[in-house]
């Protein structure tokens, strides 16, 4: 498998969205009609994983060129993605209680994170403003009043600067390969 900027221009500002979607709990139909407004030129999004909205989704792939879906990848081609893309992306989800790990997966690569929020007071919310890299749209808000904070967000991508503010010290705990080493060692201790 190709990695994203091996398929898409050089120029182009990679966005990239890996996991489950299911419309009643994380749909990106929010997302997706927002970057279909944005006036950001040379942005392509890349999505991966499973869809119980596959045909809906295939309307917006049909529609826009810069809308990709990869489908089911193995995880190691998901992290050949994940480091070739300028974005990451998680969709926000609808229940008051859940905190994806994908974001602490996400945090671990030390890229711009795009997320979506779709509840007031999001259980993720504090760990999104901790992360200096995050752009956080709230989808309970109109359309039209998101479309400069993701084009404000994907120049300062574009810009470089992000590259040089590293967040992910203040998330050890949280971070994949600190919870495989920790099983590690209680395992050794077996």
């Amino acid at each position: 498998n190709n990695v994203s900027k091996h398929i898409v221009p050089k120029k182009t500002l990679c966005l990239f969205f890996a996991g489950s979607l299911s419309h009643n709990i994380r749909s990106p139909f929010y997302l997706l009609d927002l970057l279909m407004h944005i006036t950001t030129s040379n942005v392509q999004f890349f999505l991966a994983g499973n869809f119980d909205s596959q045909n809906i989704l295939g309307k917006y792939i049909s529609d826009h060129r810069n809308i990709h879906y990869l489908g089911l990848l193995k995880h190691e081609d998901v992290i050949k993605y994940a480091e070739d893309a300028d974005v990451l992306v998680n969709i926000g989800n609808s229940i008051a209680t859940m905190v994806p790990s994908k974001i602490f997966e996400y945090m671990s690569f030390d890229k711009p994170l795009l997320t979506t929020i779709k509840i007031k007071n999001d259980p993720c919310g504090n760990y999104y403003e901790r992360y200096s890299k995050c752009c956080i749209i709230d989808e309970t808000l109109p359309l039209e009043s998101n479309v400069s904070v993701l084009e404000n967000f994907l120049e300062e991508v574009r810009q470089g600067r992000y590259s040089y503010v590293s967040s992910i010290d203040s998330f050890t705990k949280n971070r994949p390969i600190t919870v495989v080493k920790f099983i590690e060692k209680q395992c050794d201790r077996l």
